[in-house]
């Protein structure tokens, strides 16, 4: 479970995720807006980084705390380890 953590992969999403969220905060700051612009694109930047936190401490979740994950997985698909692993790697490289 530590191994997996400290690879590079978990790195990349941290590291991709705030970066995202960094370059949302910047755009909250061009003055060419109105006030109701600048208040909703306030209020999407911090919902985004609501969301993006939270699909990140799910997806440490899953490697953390597999067990609860292996229970939701039907028992006729085989492999579940696999199975909860796999979309997690999946989303890593996706970004």
């Amino acid at each position: 479970m530590s191994r997996i953590c400290q690879t590079g992969a978990f790195r990349m999403i941290i590291n991709n995720a705030f970066s995202s969220i960094k370059s949302h905060i910047f755009t909250i700051f061009s003055f060419n807006q109105s006030i109701e612009q600048l208040k909703m694109r306030i209020f999407k930047n911090i919902s985004l980084a609501i969301l993006t936190i939270s699909y990140l401490v799910a997806g440490a979740n899953h490697f953390m705390h597999p067990q609860s994950y292996y229970r939701i997985i039907p028992t006729y698909l085989p492999f579940p380890v696999a199975i909860n692993i796999l979309p997690d790697f999946l989303r890593a490289f996706s970004c």
